[in-house]
């Protein structure tokens, strides 16, 4: 089958969408089909993707075959897509609630709507206008190809790892460290936050016995051996075991508002609390529920499904399709306008701090200048005072 699948960016961090991308597309191609990834924002991460064989384009008008089907990422990129091949339906596959890039579009040729836990699936449905049988819930999963690596946990944590590329502000990374060090844990940090994001996490993961992480990092972490608390700015939940894992998974392993604080002896009665045992049941469970190629499996009886429905529909309905276009444009405007205003603030803001700056230079210039005349007067006043009468 001959696929395009699209993502806003493949540039220099290995985020989730980059990651699932980037291993859907080489595994696509490693079953037969024919596969190219629109992203109009390129980097690192597209050029790894090209040194396996698959094209990266930077419009899709350049795509060597007109595809069969769609697999869209990200509205821009996707609704980008869809009108340069008038042919083509289309699947939008959806990993998040709050990033704008992330929300779906309505389009009379996106066929199924993909969200990645079933905690979407009501919120899908509302935003894109359709019923509920028509979302489909792929789990985020796990390459188990890279992820081959198992720690065997020791009996209480010794190492503990705060991982991810998501914003956590640092009151709540003290606590943590805070929390760890009260339990006898030694905590690192990697991630974009931090200065320090990794390309290779299935090289890393299997050194540490607890990590803090959500979402797909969690899920990694998990079927690398370690135990997980799900931690990000809303709070830590608890150590993930057997009886929660669905649960927690049903919300691709993300933190509930305003249920879990982080509070520091909360946070530590949970290190305590650690069971290896219990740790090495979940990872079991994670590794056999959780496999990439099981999603990638899916994927292709999806794109099937809607390759095979669209050949036996009726011809596009043009009006209809300029409408839905008419109105994703109308829903970019505001967004336009408030990344002006936000633009704008932040210029009025740099101006601002280059004043203060300005102003800084000129205090730190006048006393330099008022240290250099002592100085200069120093050796006559030591010398006078030397001198002086007893």
């Amino acid at each position: 089958m001959k696929l395009l699948l699209t993502n806003d960016e493949l540039h220099e961090v290995r985020g989730g969408t980059q990651v699932f991308i980037s291993d859907l597309a080489i595994a696509l191609q490693e079953r037969g089909h024919t596969v190219a990834v629109y992203a109009w924002l390129r980097g690192s991460v597209s050029a790894a993707l090209e040194a396996q064989g698959v094209a990266v384009l930077e419009s899709p008008q350049a795509c060597a075959f007109v595809p069969e089907v769609i697999h869209g990422q990200h509205h821009l990129a996707t609704m980008t897509a869809l009108c340069a091949f008038p042919s083509a339906p289309a699947i939008y596959h959806c990993h998040g609630y709050g990033p704008w890039q992330e929300r779906p579009p309505r389009h009379p040729r996106i066929a199924r709507y993909v969200g990645m836990a079933e905690a979407m699936r009501h919120w899908l449905a509302v935003e894109a206008g359709r019923p509920q049988e028509d979302i489909c819930i792929l789990p985020n999963s796990v390459h188990l190809g890279r992820f081959r690596n198992v720690r065997q946990l020791c009996q209480r944590p010794r190492r503990a790892l705060l991982y991810g590329n998501a914003f956590i502000p640092a009151h709540h990374v003290s606590r943590i460290q805070q929390a760890c060090e009260r339990a006898g844990t030694h905590l690192d940090k990697l991630g974009a936050p931090f200065g320090n994001a990794i390309t290779a996490p299935e090289d890393v993961l299997p050194e540490y016995d607890l990590v803090f992480a959500i979402g797909r990092s969690a899920l990694e972490a998990m079927a690398c051996g370690c135990a997980v608390m799900p931690c990000s700015v809303r709070g830590c939940g608890p150590i993930i075991n057997p009886e929660s894992l669905e649960a927690w998974g049903r919300r691709n392993f993300t933190v509930p508002g305003d249920i879990f604080p982080m509070e520091v002896k909360r946070v530590e009665k949970e290190i305590r609390s650690f069971d290896p045992g219990k740790a090495s049941e979940v990872t079991r469970r994670v590794r056999a529920r959780y496999s990439f190629d099981g999603t990638c499996t899916q994927l292709e009886a999806l794109y099937t499904e809607v390759l095979a429905t669209w050949t036996t529909a009726p011809p596009p309905d043009a009006l209809a399709e300029n409408r839905a276009i008419s109105s994703y444009l109308a829903t970019l405007g505001p967004l336009i306008k408030g990344a002006e205003g936000r633009v704008k603030q932040l210029r009025e803001q740099a101006q601002t701090s280059r004043g203060r700056v300005a102003k800084l230079k000129l205090r730190l210039q006048e006393e330099q200048r008022r240290w250099k005349q002592l100085t200069q007067r120093m050796p006559s006043f030591l010398k006078r005072w030397w001198l002086r009468e007893p």
